[in-house]
């Protein structure tokens, strides 16, 4: 998807639209497994369409698009330091090209009302990798600047520690949603989101977890992990203080299925 606007105005930066993502920044306990990630080259995933799309007009009214999908980096790269470190690279490997291959089996359905579903059906050829995340990433325009979810928060929480965060709507800016780590590093991911926005006044996006999503709540609805930052994962993983930070722009969105 290259551009999605509403009303005449972009509601994903232009060429920035969702796409397959693997890869999320590094917190100190990752020195188990952060080495695979930097080597199978999941920072840097470029994305190929691999099959012609099939356009069809469905009996309501609505548009299939269908494709299949190849992601997969380059080459791997390596870590200079560790995920603790304050002086952590990432430092690509041109000779290492036997990296991990995603394909998706992506359906794009457009309705009458102007909505958007992506559904797809993700494999690799690595399955027992163990990724940092999986789902997509995508960029919004920074004036899109309030963030409002209903899911678990308003703190930050995980898979692993999320029974102290409670289920509600939370809204705040995005800008909000940044730690003052004194490393920078994986943050403000929130659990058992059941939709989420990206506002300004009265125009903007809303995002919501299909009925037959992978995962669901404890109380059976559909959900997904939502992390919505000014800076990209890569910016944490170098950056060793917070003033290393590049300036905050556009808001790096990422909706996925699941977070370790």
């Amino acid at each position: 998807l290259d551009r999605l606007r509403y009303r005449g105005r972009d509601v994903i930066v232009p060429g920035q639209g969702p796409r397959l993502n693997a890869y999320r920044a590094l917190v100190n306990n990752d020195a188990w497994y952060c080495d695979a990630w930097a080597a199978e080259g999941l920072h840097n995933l470029q994305h190929k369409a691999v099959s012609s799309l099939a356009v069809k007009e469905q009996p309501d009214g609505s548009v299939t698009v269908t494709v299949d999908i190849v992601s997969k980096a380059p080459c791997g790269a390596h870590l200079d330091g560790t995920s603790a470190s304050a002086t952590c690279r990432i430092v690509e490997d041109p000779d290492s090209v036997n990296v991990i291959q995603f394909t998706s089996h992506v359906v794009w359905t457009v309705a009458r009302d102007g909505s958007v579903t992506l559904r797809s059906h993700v494999i690799s050829d690595k399955p027992s990798l163990v990724l940092g995340r999986l789902g997509y990433l995508m960029q919004v325009p920074a004036r899109l600047s309030r963030l409002t979810y209903y899911g678990r928060g308003p703190e930050e929480n995980y898979a692993d520690r999320y029974t102290c965060a409670f289920v509600g709507i939370y809204s705040g800016r995005v800008s909000e949603q940044v730690s003052n780590y004194t490393k920078p590093q994986e943050m403000a991911n929130h659990e058992q989101v059941r939709w989420a926005a990206l506002t300004r006044a009265r125009h903007g996006v809303a995002f919501e977890a299909a009925l037959n999503s992978l995962r669901q709540s404890d109380s059976g609805m559909p959900v997904f992990s939502l992390q919505a930052l000014p800076y990209r994962a890569v910016d944490l993983v170098e950056a060793a203080h917070a003033h290393e930070l590049p300036a905050p722009g556009d808001t790096w969105l990422c909706l996925d299925a699941a977070v370790t």
